[in-house]
């Protein structure tokens, strides 16, 4: 049959026509199964998984297979000699594990440089505020199984933080999330709980943290015995004074702070006569440079003791010698320079004690005698 042209009523009848010939195929309101096709793809070739990767470099979603990370940044700049004005981007800069990674870099870099400001200017610039709180965390985990002198690092790092890049509920959270890893801590480090409550306590005294934080029930609940222990330390009479130097004598002071601490423990031994207890406070020194220095001073105190006092003090340079076999507290060679450093003060020595030369005389022979000076 042919087609028929019917005219078309409107205002554009004269330029559109209809071919009665045209079939129309009706679809049903409702499928089989309800619902009807209100939500079909029209683009049957499409059935809504992920597309491929467009391979016509005009193409907006192009891409080669070959960028790098990209990090997002705010503000302006040039990129292949092209301007471009970024938006803000909101949040951190890095994911946590990222700022983790680069958090630990800069902890390392800080244990060898020794510089805290530089490290606060690294750690600022990782613009990542909302994930403060793993200063603390990082720091006292690595902390826990190095020096003093690290750990007194980390604290100074703690208490120039505040306010600039942690504020005090920042290093309350850091705390917190050391106390639910505890157990995980001891397993590699014994001494865990005693390092995190003195870290605790030295944020305290560098009022990084608010005391009331230690009476907080939550915060005394994580922590347990390890907060309380802390406020026991810090109820102590003059506590501050003394907590300020909690890392002992090895945290980086000076020569002149160390020859002072070396008299207070010669004082403490000619007082109770501990050798063991003696022993244990020059090693936690770490300073094994330093033994001529403890010879030194612990002959020059007893020269004017009586007999019993100058055997006592031999015995504590023997046990010196003699406390560990692959690593001791006083090394030949170090006792060698020590009495050297005698002789050599001698004139001035006999000034107040006129028999000064007998009594070194017999020092150095008792220290042959029991292997100190080979």
């Amino acid at each position: 049959m042919a087609a028929v042209e019917k005219p078309r009523v409107g205002p554009r009848a004269e330029s559109a026509t209809i071919r009665s010939s045209t079939k129309y195929s009706k679809v049903p309101k409702k499928a089989p199964h309800g619902g009807g096709h209100k939500f079909l793809w029209k683009d049957k070739t499409n059935d809504g998984t992920t597309y491929l990767d467009a391979v016509d470099p005009g193409d907006p979603v192009y891409s080669s297979g070959n960028e790098e990370d990209v990090v997002l940044v705010s503000g302006s700049g040039t990129a292949n000699g092209t301007k471009f004005q970024s938006k803000p981007v909101l949040g951190p800069k890095y994911t946590l594990a990222e700022f983790k990674r680069r958090l630990s870099a800069v902890l390392d870099e800080l244990f060898t440089s020794s510089e805290v400001d530089e490290a606060i200017l690294a750690i600022s610039e990782l613009e990542c505020s909302e994930f403060a709180f793993e200063i603390v965390k990082k720091g006292v985990s690595k902390a826990l199984d190095r020096r003093a002198h690290e750990r007194e690092l980390c604290s100074k790092l703690f208490s120039a933080s505040v306010p600039k890049l942690m504020t005090t509920r920042d290093v309350t959270k850091g705390f917190e999330r050391l106390f639910e890893s505890l157990d995980d801590l001891v397993l590699d480090a014994p001494l865990a709980p005693s390092i995190v409550g003195d870290f605790l306590v030295r944020c305290v005294v560098d009022e990084a943290l608010p005391p009331a934080v230690l009476c907080d029930r939550v915060f005394a609940a994580l922590g347990g015995a390890v907060v309380g222990r802390a406020r026991r330390i810090l109820s102590r009479e003059h506590a501050g004074a003394k907590l300020e130097r909690i890392w002992g004598p090895a945290d980086g002071r000076d020569a002149a702070e160390l020859k002072l601490v070396i008299d207070q423990i010669l004082g403490e031994f000619l007082v109770a006569n501990d050798v063991s207890e003696a022993v244990k406070c020059v090693r936690e020194l770490e300073a094994p440079n330093f033994g001529h220095e403890v010879v030194k001073r612990a002959v020059k105190v007893a020269l004017a003791k009586p007999k019993s006092i100058r055997d006592n003090i031999s015995n504590l340079i023997k046990a010196l010698a003699h406390d560990d076999k692959t690593s001791p507290c006083l090394t030949p060679i170090q006792a060698q320079l020590g009495f050297k450093r005698l002789t050599d003060d001698l004139p001035d020595l006999t000034l107040d004690v006129p028999n000064a030369k007998a009594i070194l005389d017999d020092f150095e022979l008792k220290a042959k005698e029991d292997g100190v000076l080979l």
